[in-house]
């Protein structure tokens, strides 16, 4: 029996070096007849590396290199249209720069799609940088979900519902989830085909809704698989800068989902605009109250 034909795409902004290791890990595998690199408009010193890197693995390595930053959803479409291009793979997976996986983690996956042809994508399970268990997968949110999590003790009542299903998942009782979260995914290319990938308006935050609600539209089902794991060690930018831009990203991108997928009338997007901004005068608040507490207990 022939071994399934697989392609990896790695997404790489300003993280070359990790890029790099999993882009090998992932020739060590002997899994992957081919590696694409997607660089993210790296400096002259890390495409010196890409470069480097290619001049070893020749054959097996692609780099696809963007003179400007196109964010997770283009980007990731990037690699995984030139993997499509070639019509020679029946399985794509799509990694970020910050995971750790083993070669057990990639043959669970390609030996559940081999054995489930009604499935599209899946994923292993994944760990923290702990080791510990977490939930790499989620609902499609509906309107009233998404004004929920956008506040601090909304989502948590949202998250409670959202993996309700974690048991059935950890147990391996039935791995059905509705999306998977983009740090570590396998597609069947036949259902990508299917598909306009992932939705280019989106620059980070809710990109996976779009494409996940494309493949249960067409009939493709997905899965977290509990026999094997990946180690996400995600990368946090603890200033309060940072950490605003990217709760102000999130809410930008909700109120573009809610448009685009859930088609909400123009009243509900008023409310949510409304909505988003006591979100964010929220978290000011919430920062700023920390912020004060730590200056006390120093």
């Amino acid at each position: 029996m022939n071994s399934p034909s697989a392609a990896l795409i790695v997404l790489n902004y300003h993280d070359v070096d990790r890029s790099l290791s999993v882009a090998e890990a992932g020739i060590k595998t002997g899994l992957f007849q081919k590696i694409f690199l997607v660089d993210n408009a790296s400096d002259e010193a890390s495409i010196a590396k890409i470069r480097g890197f290619q001049e070893r693995y020749p054959s097996g390595f692609c780099p696809i290199l963007s003179p400007k930053n196109l964010g997770w959803c283009t980007g990731t479409n990037l690699g995984l249209k030139h993997a499509l291009s070639t019509n020679a793979f029946q399985y794509l997976f799509a990694l970020n720069s910050d995971v750790v996986f083993s070669k057990e983690s990639i043959a669970a996956c390609l030996h559940f799609l081999e054995s489930n042809p009604r499935y599209g994508a899946a994923a292993p399970l994944m760990k923290d940088s702990g080791g510990n268990l977490d939930y790499n997968w989620g609902l499609i949110p509906g309107f009233k979900d998404t004004l929920h999590s956008i506040f601090f003790f909304g989502e948590r009542k949202f998250r409670k519902k959202e993996f309700a299903n974690a048991p059935l998942i950890f147990s391996g009782s039935n791995p059905d989830v509705q999306w998977i979260r983009g740090s570590f995914i396998a597609f069947r290319s036949d259902a990508l085909k299917q598909t306009q990938l992932f939705d280019e308006r989106f620059f980070l935050y809710c990109g996976e809704y779009s494409l996940f609600i494309q493949l249960r539209d067409k009939g493709w089902k997905s899965a977290v698989i509990h026999s094997a794991s990946y180690q996400h060690n995600h990368i946090y930018r603890e200033s309060f800068k940072s950490l605003r831009w990217k709760k102000k990203s999130n809410l930008k991108s909700t109120l573009l989902y809610l448009r685009y997928y859930q088609h909400i009338s123009w009243l509900k997007r008023a409310f949510f605009w409304l909505a988003s901004r006591l979100a964010l005068f929220e978290y000011d608040l919430i920062y700023l109250r920390l912020s004060l507490k730590q200056r006390k207990t120093k």
